[in-house]
């Protein structure tokens, strides 16, 4: 991703504090994250200002001397090192995307316009309290318009810093209009473009004055005009009287046009008087007919009621007759049959053989592979072998260790009293994905060594090499079986020694982050007295601890019941499979078999939403309760949320409510640009 072009905001000021300080505030709330400030100071013993603007740096010029307006823009941009260049006085304020938004117009103008040098906006004019806005808004440009007058302010104007190298600068003989001048001198290099959209306030107070001077005929523009019309450059005063006169010819021809339209208007509404006339007529003639018909429909209506109320009689005298009243018994007998025979067919249907089957599959998948991993991890090794073996056989699931795989990257860091964190990542066509880099890299600034495990979808167990992988302490691809227990249960199968870790962290890239939040997380890990560490639970299907991120410290690492669980892994196909064998049963194998202290850091019978009485069989807190738990410290977002949200939360703006939990704001981008990704390759 290529590194955003530098913006140098040049602000010339005479030290009116509470206006500086506005606009200092406007620079730091800019949406545009490559900002310079360059303030210059206009008279002497200005003020020490801040060093920074919100997340922008500050170089403060001081001055000795009181500076003229044109000195002090000179100043700045011989101080400026931007790619584009703003110059912003001290009593004028920008909106927070006005930086952007000419920056972008800039990118996207330069495609088709060879000479583009400068673009430029709407703006308000405000008062000095920032009350009475009313538009300025800028005409669409021409260099003759421009040398007839100023219609661009400085902040409204975005230029490129090549317009130096061509020797433009400020007129120091301007005491005024030295932006319009500036602005001119700009047109000789190349083009300007309009962006449409007021984005930023002008401030008219009692200042330079330059507003009060009256228009064309002040001495000011008549310095401005000899300057461009006279001598040397009197071809802009011809090439203005030919725009002038080519302007009257247009105006005359409008002027014609216009007439011979209201001439045309005027026909049209004889016609339309006419059309009109015509129209009533034909609207009368139909009523006439329409009326006929009603009153025909009318005595339909009488005959028909007369026939009904007929019925309804010979209707009651049947019901009160004898024979009705003797019969009915037999009548309900044979509606009851009925309704009997039916939902015997109905029941007939439904029960079939093979209904009956995945019914049975289900209650074997969802209860009885969990119980077969249960009772396998706590039996003695050659009686669980033996269990698992029968399972493989009914899932066809090889154990994991009949899965090629490939340690790409030794381990050669000492593994006794050191934090370790097995990451697994799926990398289609051998891509690994920027979150998964980010996560890798923000886990080894805390000290942490990391494994990267790596699934691939080729048999040759490549992947793409990315040297920012060389910070992982080890690097095992396997081939893509089984989902993150068998790729888990590999890397310790093939690195032993982790077992003497003081702890390890399980992790995959099912999650996006951390965000600041992360060293509040690892604290609270580290203090808590339990040896097996989960961030959430569930209640979905059974209640069970979620895998995406659990920890063993060095008592349960030890355990004989965990070092059997991990042994016999087995790589199912389905990932219904894996959460019924493994997810659902960590607590339980761990904490009731293996007896290992164990807890959750993030409850589900803590949080609002479920104690609102949520139903908490269809409860998991990182979809429905994501913004609470990253309220309460929870340094990730899940994946699945933002890309195909399967619970219908409300995930509007989570971008804006991260953002306040990211000390690093390049992680919102690396989200967005992610799930871009994901929404045109269909990895997931």
């Amino acid at each position: 991703m290529s590194k955003p072009l530098l913006v140098s905001v040049l602000i010339r000021s005479t030290d009116r504090k509470s206006f500086l300080e506005q606009a200092l505030t406007s620079v730091a709330n800019q949406t545009y994250n490559s900002i310079e400030v360059v303030l210059i100071s206009a008279i002497p013993s200005h003020s020490q200002p801040p060093t920074q603007a919100g997340i922008f740096p500050i170089r403060f010029i001081d001055s000795d001397v009181y500076l003229t307006r044109s000195d002090a823009a000179n100043r700045g941009l011989q101080n400026s090192s931007g790619d584009y260049l703003l110059i912003l006085d001290d009593d004028d304020i920008i909106f927070p995307e006005h930086i952007q938004k000419l920056v972008e117009a800039m990118k996207e103008f330069d495609l088709t316009c060879e000479k583009l040098v400068a673009v430029f906006t709407d703006y308000e004019v405000v008062d000095s309290d920032l009350k009475s806005p009313r538009a300025s808004g800028s005409p669409h440009y021409n260099p003759l318009k421009l040398l007839c007058g100023n219609f661009m302010t400085t902040f409204s104007v975005l230029f490129k810093r090549q317009v130096l190298d061509q020797g433009c600068s400020f007129d120091r003989s301007l005491a005024v209009y030295e932006d319009w001048d500036f602005w001119i001198q700009l047109s000789q290099c190349g083009e300007f473009k309009k962006v449409e959209g007021v984005s930023a306030y002008y401030r008219i107070h009692e200042s330079s004055g330059v507003h009060n001077i009256k228009p064309f005929y002040s001495i000011e523009h008549q310095r401005v005009y000899t300057k461009w019309m006279d001598g040397e450059k009197n071809t802009n005063r011809t090439k203005l009287i030919e725009f002038a006169w080519n302007s009257f010819v247009q105006l005359d021809e409008q002027k014609e046009t216009l007439t011979q339209l209201k001439n045309e208007i005027d026909s049209a509404h004889v016609n339309h008087a006419d059309r009109l006339k015509r129209l009533n007529a034909l609207t009368e003639a139909k009523l006439y007919v329409n009326n006929l018909n009603l009153k025909e429909a009318l005595n339909e209506m009488k005959q028909l009621r007369h026939d009904n109320s007929m019925l309804q009689k010979d209707y009651a005298d049947i019901l009160r007759s004898r024979s009705w009243r003797l019969t009915a018994p037999f009548r309900d007998s044979v509606y009851l049959l009925k309704r009997l025979i039916g939902l015997f067919k109905r029941l007939a249907f439904k029960f079939t053989p093979s209904f009956i089957s995945k019914k049975l599959r289900f209650y074997v998948d969802m209860h009885g592979l969990s119980w077969l991993i249960r009772i396998s991890s706590s039996l003695p090794w050659k009686m669980g072998a033996l269990v698992l073996h029968i399972t493989s056989i009914y899932k066809k699931a090889p154990n994991h260790k009949l899965i090629p795989f490939e340690i790409y990257k030794n381990l050669n860091t000492p593994t006794l009293d050191q934090d370790f964190a097995l990451l697994v990542t799926f990398a289609p066509n051998g891509l690994i994905n920027e979150p998964t880099i980010y996560y890798l890299e923000q886990l080894v600034k805390k000290s942490i060594h990391v494994v990267l495990c790596i699934h691939v979808d080729n048999d040759n167990l490549e992947f793409k090499y990315d040297e920012r992988l060389d910070s992982a302490c080890s690097i095992l691809v396997r081939k893509n079986s089984g989902f993150d227990f068998p790729l888990w249960a590999s890397a310790l199968t093939a690195m032993p020694e982790l077992f003497q870790a003081k702890k390890i962290i399980f992790t995959n890239d099912s999650i996006l982050g951390p965000f600041s939040t992360f060293d509040q997380l690892l604290k609270k890990i580290e203090n808590n007295s339990a040896d097996f560490i989960a961030l959430t639970d569930s209640h979905q299907l059974l209640y069970h601890v979620q895998s995406y991120f659990f920890v063993l410290k060095q008592k349960a690492l030890i355990n004989p019941v965990v070092r059997a669980f991990w042994s016999q892994v087995l790589s199912f196909q389905r990932k219904t499979d894996v959460i019924h064998a493994y997810e659902l049963n960590l607590a339980k194998v761990f904490g009731l078999n293996g007896k290992v202290k164990h807890d959750v850091i993030f409850k589900a019978n803590d949080l609002k939403q479920h104690k609102r009485g949520f139903n908490h069989v269809n409860f998991n807190p990182t979809h429905q309760e994501w913004r609470n738990l990253v309220s309460l410290g929870f340094p990730f977002i899940k994946t699945e949320l933002l890309q195909k949200n399967p619970t219908n939360t409300s995930i509007k703006d989570w971008d804006l409510f991260i953002a306040e939990y990211c000390n690093d704001l390049k992680l919102i981008t690396i989200i967005k640009d992610y799930l871009e990704y994901l929404s045109i390759s269909r990895v997931r």
